[in-house]
C-alpha cells in the first residue's frame, strides 16, 4: 500500500550502453521531498520518559537518574525503581531509544540531597547546602573514587544495551550540566566546574565504561575532541546564550570557571549528534510567526538532531505556533530521499549492471549509525532478491550525495518483469527502518522505483 504525499517522478531513457553480454537501456527516475512529517529513529522530539502519552510523538525518550536513586546502600546497585519510573519496558517494546542523564545535584525542595546518605556521611557533608538542595564538593577525593565505581556499574548495565543510545555528561553541577546557578550558591565556588585535574576522572569514567554510547557535554571542551563526544544547547530560544555557544564551537574559548582554553570543534556535529532544549517557560512563544525565523536559525546553526519537548506542553492546533513547530520537527536530524536513480530497464542474469543514485539529506544533520541501503526485486508482492550496497550513509551531510552501485541478478531468479525497490535497512532486524521523504513507500518502508525486466 502506498502512503504519504505523492511526489513527482520523471522518467527518461538514456542512450544504449553495453554491459558484458547485455545491451541495456537506462531510465532515470527523480523524486522531490514530499513534505511529510516523519517519525524516524534517533531523531526528533526527545520526550520525558516518565510520560507514557507525550503531546508530541517521537522515537526518543529521556531518563534523569540520580545517584541516590540507584545506590541507596553502598555497593548495591538497584536500577529497578528508575527503570519503572521511566517506563523502560514500555518504551523498549515500542522501539524507542533512551537517553540518560546521571546527576548528583538537581535543584528542588530545600533540604534534599541527590547523593546517597552513606556517601554524604563518608564525605562528611563536604559541599554546600543551598536553598534548593545540596551541591557536593566535586574535588573531594572520596567522591571522585566512588563516582568512578557508580559509572562502572551504570556501564555494566547499559553499555551493551542498544535501547540506551546516548548519555548526557552529567555528574557535575546543578541539573548535571557541569555548571551551577550563581543565585543558589552565593560567595562560594562549591559546585562550579573544577579544574581539569579534578574533572578528568569524571570524564575518564564515562569514556571507559560507556564507550559504546554517544556522550555529549553542555559546552564544547577539549575532551569532546579527545573522546569524540558531542555537545548540546540547553538555551535554544535565547539568542544571546545560543550565540555564545555557537561562537565557542566555531572559535574556541577560555573557560571562565577554570581558566582552561578549549579549541574550536565546528565539525563535531558531523560525527556525533547535537541537540538541546528550550530555555524559557512555556517556550511556545518562540514559535509565533514574529520570531520563528530566529528560532529556526538557531536550530539550523546548531545542526540539531534531537530537541526536548517544549516546556509549555500543548500547542493549539491549528495555530501558527503548531505549524512552525511541525516545520522544525520536519527539519531536525536527517531527512532522506532518493533524488534520482539511473538504472537499466533490463537486467541480464549473472551480469553486473551499474546503478547510479543521488541521495538528498534535506535535514540538518547526518544519521550516525552504519545502516545500509538495499536494492530489491519484487513480484506479486513478494521480495525475491535483495542486494546490499556499500554506501556509508553516515557521510550524508545536508545536501546531495552521489553514490554508485551495481546489481547482479542470480540465475535462480525467473525471467519476467519486477518492481525495483530501495530501502535503508536496520541491521538489528535486517528490515527497512527509515521512512524516506518521498512517494512510493510500502508499509514495510520499501520504496518502489519502477519496473525492470529480468532476461
Amino acid at each position: 500500500m502506498l502512503y504519504g504525499i505523492e511526489a513527482t517522478k520523471i522518467y527518461s531513457i538514456t542512450p544504449t550502453k553495453i554491459y558484458g553480454l547485455s545491451v541495456a537501456n537506462f531510465t532515470t527516475v527523480t523524486n522531490t521531498d514530499n513534505d511529510a512529517t516523519l517519525t524516524n529513529p534517533y531523531r526528533g522530539v526527545d520526550n520525558d520518559g516518565r510520560t507514557s502519552s507525550p503531546e508530541f510523538e517521537g522515537t526518543l525518550v529521556s531518563c534523569y537518574m540520580s545517584w541516590r536513586d540507584i545506590e541507596a546502600s553502598k555497593g548495591t546497585y538497584n536500577f529497578s525503581i528508575v527503570e519503572a519510573t521511566y517506563h523502560f519496558t514500555t518504551h523498549r517494546a515500542a522501539g524507542k531509544k533512551m537517553r540518560i542523564i546521571f546527576y548528583m545535584d538537581w535543584p528542588g525542595t530545600a533540604g534534599h540531597i541527590d547523593i546517597p546518605d552513606w556517601l554524604y556521611t563518608e564525605i562528611s557533608g563536604d559541599g554546600t547546602v543551598y536553598s534548593n538542595g545540596f551541591a557536593p564538593n566535586y574535588k573531594n577525593a572520596t567522591l571522585l573514587s566512588y563516582h568512578t565505581k557508580v559509572i562502572e556499574a551504570i556501564g555494566a548495565r547499559y553499555n551493551d544495551d542498544d535501547f540506551i543510545w546516548q548519555f548526557k555528561l552529567g555528574s557535575i553541577g546543578h541539573w548535571g550540566e557541569m555548571h551551577t546557578y550563581a543565585g543558589y550558591l552565593v560567595d562560594t565556588d562549591d559546585g562550579y566546574l573544577p579544574a581539569y585535574e579534578y574533572t578528568k576522572p569524571y570524564y575518564d569514567a564515562y569514556n571507559t565504561y560507556l564507550s559504546n554510547k554517544f556522550c555529549s557535554t553542555r559546552q564544547p571542551r577539549q575532551v569532546n575532541l579527545d573522546y569524540g563526544w558531542g555537545h548540546y544547547n540547553d538555551a535554544y530560544d535565547s539568542e544571546t546564550n545560543t550565540d555564545i555557544w555557537l561562537d565557542r564551537i566555531a572559535n574556541g574559548y577560555k573557560d571562565w570557571e577554570t581558566g582552561s582554553t578549549h579549541p574550536a570543534n565546528p565539525d563535531k556535529w558531523k560525527t556525533t549528534p547535537s541537540g538541546g532544549e528550550f530555555w524559557l517557560y512555556p517556550s511556545t512563544q518562540f514559535f509565533s510567526d514574529l520570531v520563528f525565523e530566529e528560532t529556526m536559525n538557531q536550530i539550523t546553526e546548531g545542526h540539531c538532531t534531537w530537541i526536548m519537548q517544549i516546556a509549555g506542553g500543548e500547542i493549539d492546533d491549528p495555530s501558527e505556533e503548531r505549524t512552525n513547530w511541525e516545520t522544525l520537527i520536519k527539519s531536525i536530524g536527517y531527512r532522506f530521499y532518493l533524488k534520482s536513480i539511473t538504472y537499466p530497464t533490463s537486467l541480464t542474469k549473472e551480469t553486473e549492471e551499474d546503478i547510479s543514485m543521488t541521495w538528498t539529506n534535506a535535514g540538518l544533520a547526518p544519521f550516525y549509525y552504519d545502516w545500509k541501503v538495499a536494492i530489491s526485486l519484487m513480484a506479486n508482492d513478494e521480495i525475491v532478491y535483495t542486494e546490499t550496497t556499500t554506501f556509508d550513509i553516515r557521510d550524508w551531510v545536508p545536501g546531495d550525495t552521489e553514490e554508485s552501485s551495481t546489481i547482479t541478478v542470480p540465475s535462480s531468479i525467473n525471467t519476467g518483469t519486477y518492481s525495483l525497490m530501495v530501502a535503508i535497512l536496520d541491521p538489528d532486524t535486517s528490515e527497512p527502518g527509515i521512512e524516506l521523504a518521498m512517494s512510493g513507500g510500502t508499509e514495510e518502508l520499501w520504496y518502489i522505483i519502477g519496473d525492470v525486466s529480468i532476461i
